[in-house]
């Protein structure tokens, strides 16, 4: 949830963007979900035109001459929340994922990496996309402080000892890393550490302190996530036999695509028969099904309310969602204990619900709405690496092309 740009991904088989027989995307909570008003982009460009392998030095831009940093945009709890220190953690959050893009691009090589007309780098234009619409991640970011001040008061108010495995993973996984046998970081942790602070430093202003200070607000988060889960409130009479609707279903990428599916699915045809011969090179051998229940999160309103209303062995779709189009064939109400998935996803749509109490409780965070118009633009892809170039980045073919 912390993360607001995934670099690393699967590579798509064939019929990209398709999804069979899974859940339909992230869990979609207040908490989690992406800024759903339309925000006007701000000016901020992709990869720059003017190529060159050369780094320039980079320097922040200057403040003008009224600003105050000090001003507070947001009151948690006992903590408040900076002009400055907002500041920060944007251009923290700008830099990051560019610093783990260029060193993937060094490594595996720009041409593959930088490709964005290939399905298995729709990720990478999606992060120039969320990039260039700096008001929009703006909101993002000030969404993400508030809720590690929550994590990190709740953790002291509950005298939370951090478990330093958990912190020091989170400080690898920074930098690409992953810790080695019983949480031990790798030999080349410590000066790829300083490096990591040297750059930080350069393009946000911020401190070791100040990265530690977010690190240990995740940490207290995962480890929240997991205690308020464990409470009585989140998982009700688990071991009974819930309510659910049995279906088969897809997501396909193209409202033509789903058509043609649903209408193959409303001829007989099974549906893991339909998706073999589209190309899901995953469809399984048998037409297997799940069961979808209506505290469901990871299908829109609309997706359950047809599912709940349709009659046995109807097929529903395509249906529009944030993932494509949704089609299935309802096979009929059926009563079955939870599985393991569902209690976990349970547990965790029960602390995200707690979270988004305290965001929504007056008296405990207050927005003071001065800092939307202070999001910074910068640092851009060209400032953080050569890489980041139009004659270097292969962009998708526009409409008018």
């Amino acid at each position: 949830m912390l993360a607001l740009a995934v670099l690393g991904g699967a590579s798509c088989s064939p019929g990209a963007g398709e999804v069979y027989h899974v859940d339909v995307g992230a869990t979609l909570t207040q908490t989690a979900r992406a800024v759903s008003a339309a925000q006007t982009p701000s000016p901020t460009p992709g990869p720059s035109p003017t190529p060159t392998l050369t780094p320039t030095p980079y320097q922040r831009p200057t403040d003008p001459p009224d600003y105050d940093g000090r001003t507070v945009i947001t009151r948690v709890g006992n903590e408040t929340i900076t002009l400055d220190e907002f500041r920060q953690r944007v251009r923290f959050e700008r830099w990051h994922p560019l610093r783990l893009l260029a060193q993937r691009a060094e490594q595996r090589g720009p041409q593959r990496v930088l490709d964005l007309t290939l399905p298995e780098n729709q990720n990478i234009a999606s992060l120039f996309a969320t990039l260039a619409d700096s008001y929009s991640f703006g909101i993002q970011v000030h969404r993400i402080m508030v809720i590690e001040s929550i994590a990190r008061q709740e953790a002291a108010r509950r005298q939370l000892e951090l478990d330093p495995y958990q912190f020091d993973a989170k400080r690898a996984q920074y930098l690409g890393m992953l810790p080695g046998p019983n949480g031990a970081l790798p030999p080349e942790f410590e000066p790829a550490y300083r490096d990591f602070l040297a750059e930080m430093t350069l393009y946000t202003g911020m401190t070791e302190e100040d990265f530690r200070r977010i690190v240990r607000a995740q940490t207290a988060y995962s480890q929240l996530e997991f205690l308020i889960g464990q409470e009585r409130g989140a998982i009700p009479e688990a071991s009974a036999a819930q309510a659910g609707i049995e279906v088969r279903d897809a997501v396909l990428s193209s409202e033509a695509r789903a058509n043609q599916v649903a209408e193959r699915l409303r001829a007989g045809e099974p549906l893991n028969t339909i998706m073999a011969s589209l190309g899901q090179a995953d469809a399984p051998a048998e037409n297997v099904s799940r069961i979808v229940r209506r505290f469901d999160q990871t299908l829109p309103p609309a997706v359950l309310d047809a599912i709940f209303s349709a009659e046995p062995g109807s097929v529903i779709g395509p249906l529009a969602t944030e993932q494509g189009w949704y089609v299935a064939r309802v096979v009929g109400e059926k009563f079955q204990a939870l599985s393991p998935r569902e209690i976990e996803d349970l547990r965790k749509q029960y602390f995200l619900d707690w979270i988004e109490a305290r965001m929504d409780d007056p008296t405990y965070t207050v927005d003071y709405q001065n800092w939307l118009s202070a999001t910074p633009q910068e640092p851009l892809p060209r400032d953080v690496s050569p890489y980041f170039t139009e004659d270097i980045v292969k962009l998708p073919p526009t409409p008018e092309s």
